[in-house]
């Protein structure tokens, strides 16, 4: 693959605010097309939090108690670990097609993934990617992955490494524990696994290791970094929410307004992976509809279908969906019932 430079940031003990704000500022202003650089960020976070991702709600992911500030990834997947002891990697793609061909979110990540395998690698690390959204070193996890993307194919991929503790968060601050690597090995810190590897000799490995994977030069980014952007505040009030449904990545929910007895918004929450345009497809296919099993079934089958433009990971069945969509319609109605003193 040849085309522009990479252009990269190296971010030592950055606050895991200010890296999200800037990774949001980098995805928000990035050039589409096969002319855009992809961007690569390699930050070396600092303080205490945990990260939510993309489009998780805490009131379902977390348990308590938990540590705070609670933050909020821009990558979809699971609730990570996201302050010191941990690296956050973060790939911008300016055309996502010229990396993949035919878009699914798993082969984003499995392309998007060979920089930091070949890093590791490159480190003594037996680093493979088995699928999903996880990362292994002999067996034990060592990376959380996610990815988001826009709808003119742009795309960000993330890699949340644990360098000096673990990346995913202790099982009793989440509804649902991290999985556990092959056989039940747990998470590992890539420090328990290669003693003495330092923060400057990782990056300089995962930028190697993408010029690698990529057939890219590398180039410093030019000039001072963009303003952060801050992130955007939560569009889920007045929603009805449906019981989380289990999936096989961990928890589904979907959040639902009526207009007139029809689906008027629908926002799909939980730990799957997918993009924020995806999402908004979906909503746009529900709304105006009956909030009846074959009119959202097949709205939902024709937003993810094979040959669309949009995918989610993390799910066997696109069904759990519209039980998602039906069961919160129907908690709407209740809600409604009881504002106009119907009772329940």
């Amino acid at each position: 693959m040849t085309g522009p430079a990479i252009q990269y940031r190296v971010l030592d003990a950055i606050a895991p605010e200010a890296e999200l704000a800037l990774v949001r500022a980098l995805l928000t202003g990035a050039e589409a097309g096969p002319d855009g650089p992809p961007l690569l960020t390699v930050a070396r976070l600092a303080g205490e939090g945990i990260a939510l991702g993309a489009h998780q709600r805490a009131a379902t992911a977390l348990a308590s108690p938990h540590p705070e500030p609670v933050l909020r990834r821009l990558s979809g997947g699971r609730v990570s670990r996201y302050g010191a002891g941990q690296v956050s990697v973060c790939l911008i793609v300016p055309d996502i097609h010229a990396l993949t061909g035919a878009f699914t979110v798993d082969r984003v990540i499995n392309r998007a993934v060979r920089g930091v395998l070949k890093a590791l690698n490159a480190l003594g690390l037996n680093a493979l990617y088995g699928g999903r959204d996880v990362a292994t070193v002999t067996r034990r996890p060592v990376a959380l992955l996610g990815m988001e993307g826009r709808v003119d194919g742009v795309s960000l991929f993330q890699a949340v490494i644990g360098l000096e503790r673990v990346a995913a968060p202790e099982p009793g601050w989440v509804a649902v524990p991290p999985p556990a690597g092959m056989g039940g090995a747990p998470w590992a810190a890539l420090s328990e696994l290669r003693p003495g590897l330092t923060f400057g000799a990782l990056a300089d490995a995962l930028l190697k290791g993408y010029a690698d994977a990529t057939g890219r030069d590398l180039a410093a980014a030019p000039g001072p970094a963009p303003d952060g952007l801050p992130a955007p505040a939560s569009a889920d009030g007045g929603h009805a929410w449906s019981a989380p449904l289990p999936v096989p990545i961990g928890l589904l929910e979907a959040g639902v307004t009526l207009d007139g007895g029809a689906l008027a918004d629908v926002a799909l929450r939980g730990d799957f992976i997918t993009t924020s345009a995806a999402l908004d497809a979906l909503a746009a296919a529900l709304r105006g509809l009956p909030p009846e099993r074959d009119a959202v079934g097949r709205a939902v089958d024709r937003v993810f279908a094979a040959d669309a433009p949009h995918g989610i990971m993390g799910l066997t069945s696109l069904a759990v969906i519209r039980d998602a969509v039906l069961d919160a319609a129907g908690r709407y109605r209740k809600m409604e019932a009881c504002a106009h003193g119907g009772g329940m």
